[in-house]
């Protein structure tokens, strides 16, 4: 959920012509939105973990995945 160290917008190459690749400002807008699924996923007895550890998205608590597994 943030740029990589070099401005990569994937953990992968950019998508080729035609496809769409996150724009400036993308990460904040979808950080918001996971947010705002939050309540809905407690409800629903969803726990989600973020394994992603240097992620920008802190809305959901993190750990590492060996740890989680």
């Amino acid at each position: 959920m943030k740029d990589g160290p070099e401005g990569q917008k994937h953990h992968h190459a950019e998508h080729p012509g035609g496809m769409s690749n996150p724009s400036p400002g993308n990460f904040g807008r979808w950080i918001d939105a996971f947010g705002t699924m939050e309540p809905d996923l407690n409800r629903a007895g969803v726990e989600v973990i973020n394994c992603s550890l240097d992620s920008d998205l802190d809305c959901f608590p993190k750990a590492k995945l060996e740890e989680v597994l």
